[in-house]
């Protein structure tokens, strides 16, 4: 079974999107900010997919994919946002789409999800 780690700290967000992969058979852990995944991550590396959310308090999206590239971790990563700050320039989307796998932006159809997702695990 294919484990996917969820970094949205929206809650309501976070658990849809959960709810959407446990149905169709993925084991899912979720985070609420990037510093609870980090954390997550130094003992547990072992997922074939994160999905995280740009704009978060207590660590960002950013946060995330720094630690990632510091742990030389390769762990495909689909970014979520729903615009924000964040994505309103074109350099921080570009350095976004450089440092990760695939982006998405809010709202997310499930179908677009779903492809995604087993896009980047080959399936």
């Amino acid at each position: 079974m294919k484990r996917i780690l969820v970094v949205e700290d929206v809650k309501d967000i976070n658990q849809l999107i959960s709810d959407i992969l446990e149905l169709e058979g993925y084991e899912v852990r979720q985070c609420y900010n990037a510093s609870n995944a980090i954390e997550l991550l130094r003992s547990d590396t072992a997922f074939d997919l994160i999905i995280s959310d740009v704009i978060m308090p207590e660590g960002d999206g950013f946060d995330l994919i720094t630690f990632l590239k510091a742990q030389k971790l390769t762990i495909p990563t689909l970014v979520i946002s729903g615009g924000g700050i964040a994505l309103s320039s074109t350099v921080a989307l570009d350095a976004i789409k450089k440092d990760t796998t695939a982006v998405l932006h809010k709202p997310i159809k499930r179908q677009a999800l779903m492809d995604t997702i087993q896009s980047l695990l080959g399936e």
